[in-house]
């Protein structure tokens, strides 16, 4: 699924931010901020990144949702709550995670979430 739209309450926080709806993503870090990704229709899917040069000891939290805003349900950081840190799953990629059964990796996705 492509990103149709991309946007942040903090702008400032990000240099090249509209990279992500290009084939070469290429977004600069800041300083702390949210990343809001449209996708533009609701996907059975998940949300991961790639980053190169992530810096040891980043606090990075993902989130999905079918409405604008972070999905927020049950107990913060458990799996019942979709705003949780990513979990390393290759050399560069980071996957958001929502249950314990991997078999179950996909969601409603309609929007993503970088904070």
């Amino acid at each position: 699924v492509t990103a149709v739209h991309v946007d942040s309450p903090t702008v400032s926080s990000f240099r090249n931010l509209e990279s992500l709806l290009t084939p070469s993503p290429n977004v600069q870090v800041l300083s702390a901020g949210m990343i809001r990704i449209d996708f533009g229709t609701e996907s059975a899917a998940w949300l991961e990144m790639e980053s190169p040069d992530m810096p040891k000891g980043v606090q990075l939290l993902f989130s999905i949702s079918e409405t604008n805003t972070p999905y927020k349900f049950g107990v913060p950081g458990q799996l019942t709550d979709k705003i949780l840190p990513p979990t390393k799953v290759g050399p560069h990629t980071w996957r958001l995670i929502t249950t314990k059964n991997s078999k179950l990796l996909y969601e409603g996705v309609r929007f993503g979430f970088i904070m």
